[in-house]
């Protein structure tokens, strides 16, 4: 099965550190974290969706239709 790579934004008040053991206990592979904006981006094989955790305000798939055009 493919990894698909996700972005969740944390709710106010939610601290990363306390996610992240959760998050890599039901197998997700955190990416990277963006404190500032308090992004989360992470990977798995599972679906995801907004209500799978309710720590985030949100989740979204990335995508790939990002380009430059000069």
């Amino acid at each position: 099965m493919d990894m698909t790579t996700y972005f969740g934004v944390l709710k106010d008040g939610i601290s990363f550190t306390k996610i992240k053991k959760k998050l890599s206990d039901s197998g997700i592979i955190i990416l990277d974290y963006y404190p500032k904006l308090k992004i989360i981006k992470f990977k798995t094989e599972k679906k995801i969706s907004g209500t799978s955790f309710d720590f985030f305000v949100t989740v979204e798939e990335e995508k790939n239709d990002f380009f430059i055009q000069s």
